[in-house]
Parts: C-alpha cells; structure tokens; sequence
C-alpha cells in the first residue's frame, strides 16, 4: 500500500496525483494519516491544502522522495493534539507525534528501510525545533547541530523554508532570511 504512495511520490507534482486521490475517497483508505487533516473548522488552516503547498514546495527545490515524504507526513501530528482555547487552535508537541506516527505507519506498510525511517522520524521530529534558533547563544547551535544531526540538518532547514506557505511576502522573507542566518551560524560554529 505504501508502495502506492512511494509510487506517487516519485511522480511530478505528486501534489496533484494526491489531491485526486483524496477527492475521489481513495486517500483515506491509502494513508488515513494524511486524508484526517482535512477540516472545515472555522479559524483553523486546513492542514491537508498545507501539507499539499508544501509538497509542491518541496519538488520545486529537489527530486528527493525522503524530503517530499517528509512533506506528506510533517504535520499528521496535529489532527491529534490540536485544541481550541479562546479561539485561538495550538497544536503543542504535534512534531513529537507526528514523529511517532510515522514509525506506525511504516511498521503498519512493512516498510523497513531503516535509513528512510530515521530520516523521517527526525525531519518530522525536529521541524518546529530550527525556526527558533535565530538569536541564542553559541552553544544552542552547536546543541542544534548535534542534536538533529550533521548528516540533516541543512536538509531541515531547507524543509522548513517549503514549509512556509504565508502569502505574506514580507513574513516568508524574514522567516527565510532567520533560516539562513540560522544556516550560516551553523557553518561558523563547525569551522571553529
């Protein structure tokens, strides 16, 4: 089953070939995971057009079938930890879950591509984790670093520049331009 999704995946705008899918019902039998985050609810980003956005992103920057997965799963956490206070929808933690899901639905397809799942399970894990890193302290880069790892962590931030869907030219810039101090910061704490 999963293969379908890989398959898919693989395919130009695999965006579109998903948005299909999911119209004609089939994306919820495929991946539920993913096919849960679209809602309708008043105030709150329909996470599955999101996720969609992102994917596109995605292929525009590379062909890489472990990113674009990273792309369909990033966000699966937050159907389950999404809670509405003051009109106001936070999804705490949903990185760490979405992580932990990911391991499920690759034990549940049989995938056992182990280097595929650890790539996953840190991109999704850690997503949330980089944009807060602009303005702290040598240490909390060199922490960063470590802590996602030196094989991913300039594919991460990457990512995290897909993942910015703001229509808000200005908001993207400045989030961009923090992800590349970010990046650079990184690369003068290894050099030293």
């Amino acid at each position: 089953m999963m293969n379908n999704i890989l398959d898919i995946i693989k395919l130009e705008n695999p965006q579109v070939h998903l948005l299909e899918l999911h119209k004609k019902g089939e994306l919820a039998n495929l991946l539920p995971e993913l096919a849960n985050l679209d809602t309708t609810e008043i105030g709150y980003k329909n996470n599955l057009y999101h996720t969609f956005k992102v994917l596109e992103n995605v292929c525009k920057i590379t062909d890489d079938y472990k990113m674009k997965i990273v792309a369909v799963l990033h966000d699966i956490g937050k159907i389950n930890t999404k809670k509405n206070k003051d009109n106001k929808w936070s999804f705490h933690n949903h990185e760490s879950v979405g992580a932990n899901m990911t391991i499920k639905i690759f034990d549940r397809l049989n995938i056992q591509d182990q280097e595929l799942r650890d790539y996953v399970y840190r991109m999704v894990y850690f997503h949330g984790r980089v944009k807060m890193h602009r303005d702290v302290t040598e240490s909390a880069i060199r922490r960063l670093d470590k802590e996602v790892g030196q094989d991913i962590i300039f594919d991460l931030i990457e990512f995290c520049k897909c993942d910015i869907t703001t229509k808000f030219d200005d908001k993207r810039n400045r989030i961009v331009s923090s992800l590349n101090t970010i990046k650079d910061r990184i690369i003068d704490v290894r050099k030293k």
